[in-house]
């Protein structure tokens, strides 16, 4: 299980205080249809190693789209190091080279761009770094005046497929620290608000003669392109600016459900509150906040009121990867109001995948193998660095007395549905039970430990340094996990060498809760790119560079420490 802020789930819920009703009628409008027969786990996952088969086989052929294959395999675990990967990665460096852009078709360059630089993104991202900024300063020079992309060859109009793929490949780009200038977005979010439709959809090629109804597969990317504009240019803000945002399931669970067993939340490592505390200067805007959360409700709602994963109006395997994206950036991660997008979508590629592994559609099967591929694996997921987590225990179990916990001391029973009462105290007694992770109330003590931070005292933890040193060398993941997340909220620089050490901490939840702490306290929103499931020499890289960021901040009186011997 992938770590996320502890500080989450309560942001969570406070945002569904604010918006109550919304709440309520997606809660009641999520409970999936009874007797829905989606596809299985094992059934996804055999569809998964099919397509990988096939496509690993489509690739060696060499043209043109044997790209988006290498970027779906990739995404999908399939090393760099593989023959066939590598073959198709050192043929797209290769176009890279010298002062001009050499793209299979120069019809086709916007496209290519990107799927380069997810290419390159996705396997070893240090080593082409210089391809990637090279692609990067060719997306923003194509970008038109009016901020939208267009085909190289064509000064008609700009399309949203053309300008959907620009601003992924510059987001994927970004995450690996290519500098991108922020007025990009800015110009494409303008063109995006005056093309989108009265009924919140988005055609193809909006100035064009024929093309003025609303297109699933263009909607889909169009959301996801707002997504991608919202984070650059309004980074402070939460994941989506619908009441869809978030697993709805999730939200339907009680608390008790998800913490006596040690499973918290869904991940979401897009650090809404570490945001909140950066001083890193927002982009000059010309469209407002407001303005763009509206527009991407609306392409939301027309997604919801159109739903379908089979026969959508335009490509259907391209749509089905488009929706992909929107879902992840957007933080939908099974419910869009009553449809279940992933098992829908997941059950109709099992389905319709032909025995060789791929799957027919527009643009031949391989383009559409990768697209199939790539949702199933959840790519834009992965790219975010999330994980889903699968629950130990389902709220039905512990109906009718099934998988109650031990101690029924702190529960109650409401309408046949067992809540672990509420813990509160002192910030000083809520650590003492979490020096214990076998405390009755260790999970509760939790929870209340990170409300009383965010809810009540930013600066609670002030203070407490030698007990949260204390924690963050116990041998429990839980409590060392915790621990770091509430350095994190000390306020204390002379912590920054222990959270530099927990980078290396052999417990993932522990290294991504050091990570965020480091971000917190350093007031750097990126960090040093560390991701959420690093190779160890990520891990090295991002240990030796926060160890020079601390250098030049740390304390006189620490100027001898072990760091400055290690350097």
């Amino acid at each position: 299980m992938q770590g996320q802020l502890l500080g989450y789930l309560l942001e969570q819920r406070i945002a569904g205080r604010l918006a109550l009703s919304l709440v309520v009628l997606l809660v009641v409008s999520s409970i999936p249809c009874r007797g829905a027969e989606y596809a299985t786990e094992a059934e996804i996952k055999k569809a998964i190693e099919k397509s990988k088969t096939f496509l690993l086989q489509d690739i060696e052929r060499g043209t043109n789209r044997a790209s988006i294959g290498a970027v779906a395999l990739l995404k999908a675990g399939v090393k760099p190091s593989d023959k066939r990967v590598k073959k198709v990665l050192d043929d797209l460096a290769s176009r890279c080279q010298g002062d001009e852009f050499k793209p299979y078709s120069r019809h086709a360059g916007i496209y290519e761009a990107t799927v380069y630089i997810m290419a390159f993104a996705n396997s070893e991202p240090d080593k082409y770094k210089a391809e990637i900024q090279f692609l990067v300063d060719w997306l923003i020079k194509s970008q038109r005046a009016d901020g939208g992309w267009e085909y190289p060859d064509e000064k008609n109009s700009a399309d949203t497929s053309q300008s959907q793929y620009a601003l992924l490949g510059l987001w994927e780009a970004s995450i690996q620290g290519a500098e991108i200038d922020p007025s990009v977005f800015d110009r494409a979010v303008r063109w995006h608000l005056a093309t989108q439709r009265k009924d919140g959809g988005f055609t193809y090629e909006p100035g064009q003669a024929g093309t003025t109804s609303s297109t699933h597969s263009m909607t889909a990317a169009g959301t996801g392109s707002l997504h991608i504009c919202r984070m650059f240019m309004f980074p402070s803000t939460k994941d989506s600016a619908s009441p869809f945002a978030g697993d709805s399931s999730a939200r339907k669970k009680k608390a008790s459900d998800r913490k006596k067993f040690g499973i918290l939340e869904d991940p979401d490592l897009v650090e809404a509150e570490l945001e909140k505390s950066a001083t890193k200067s927002a982009p000059r805007r010309t469209v407002g906040g407001a303005a763009l959360n509206a527009s991407i409700g609306r392409s939301l709602g027309w997604l919801n009121q159109n739903f379908v994963v089979r026969n959508p109006t335009g490509w259907p395997m391209y749509y089905l990867y488009s929706l992909e994206r929107a879902m992840a950036l957007a933080n939908i991660e099974e419910q869009l109001g009553n449809h279940a997008w992933y098992r829908e979508g997941a059950t109709h590629l099992v389905r319709s995948q032909n025995e060789r592994g791929d799957w027919r559609g527009n643009g031949g099967p391989g383009p559409s193998t990768a697209f199939g591929l790539m949702f199933l694996t959840r790519a834009t997921h992965k790219t975010l660095g999330r994980r889903r987590v699968r629950r130990k225990i389902g709220g039905g179990l512990l109906a009718g007395g099934r998988g109650l916990p031990d101690d029924l001391s702190s529960t109650s029973i409401e309408g046949g549905t067992v809540k672990q009462r509420k813990m509160t105290g002192p910030v000083d007694e809520l650590l003492a039970v979490l020096e214990d992770p076998k405390n009755a109330n260790f999970f509760q003590a939790q929870e209340a430990l990170v409300e009383t931070v965010i809810l009540g005292d930013p600066k609670a933890l002030v203070g407490k340094t030698d007990k949260l040193l204390k924690l963050a060398s116990t041998k429990n993941d839980e409590v060392r996990r915790t621990a770091m997340w509430a350095l994190g909220r000390s306020q204390d620089i002379t912590v920054v060498p222990t959270l530099i050490q927990a980078l290396s901490d052999p417990n993932l939840d522990t290294m991504v809760e050091a990570r965020n702490a480091l971000r917190f306290i350093s007031k750097r929103i990126d960090g040093f790119g560390l991701p959420a499931q690093p190779s160890d020499k990520e891990r090295e890289r991002a240990i030796a560079r926060w160890k020079k960021w601390y250098l030049t901040v740390r304390p006189y009186d620490e100027q001898d420490d072990l760091l400055t011997v290690e350097q």
